[in-house]
């Protein structure tokens, strides 16, 4: 996919980028694949996950415009062939910005509602409390969502 030289000024003009700027969900579409089931994800996410932890504990997953973006991304489809783009995603943001929540919420999109015939979720981890804090989030989001609980049952030892 060839990016046009407009896309390439944006992408190395990132420098002058403002909070506020990301903030605004129009500021994303101009990086926005054009055939992606990114959407999809979105509604799933928005309307069967929650929060799962402070303030807004139980409350819908609205998720942020940055997030709705790299959702896009990662299931930009290959037009040609319908099949996904990427097979692997990695995504590096500082800490404190959701991304256990993010990947908890993915991880119940491809549990449940990806399509895959016998869906296996893996997540690694560097030890066992950085496992943890993206299993304790999960755990959370299917308590609060009854949505979640139709879906998928929990399992414990």
């Amino acid at each position: 996919m060839q990016a046009t030289a407009e896309t390439r000024r944006a992408l190395f003009d990132w420098a002058s980028v403002t909070y506020e700027q990301t903030q605004d969900p129009w500021f994303w579409i101009q990086f926005t694949p054009e055939h992606t089931e990114g959407a999809r994800v979105v509604r799933f996410i928005q309307s069967h996950c929650t929060h799962s932890d402070g303030d807004l504990l139980g409350e819908p997953f609205l998720l942020e415009p940055w997030q709705v973006w790299v959702i896009s991304l990662m299931f930009e489809v290959d037009p040609r062939t319908g099949l996904r783009r990427w097979r692997e995603f990695v995504l590096v943001i500082p800490r404190g910005n959701g991304k256990s929540a993010l990947v908890s919420a993915l991880g119940f999109y491809l549990l449940c509602k990806d399509g895959e015939g016998a869906p296996e979720i893996y997540s690694s981890a560097w030890g066992e409390d950085q496992a943890r804090a993206v299993l304790e989030p999960a755990k959370l989001m299917w308590d609060a969502s009854p949505r979640l609980q139709r879906l998928c049952r929990k399992y414990t030892k």
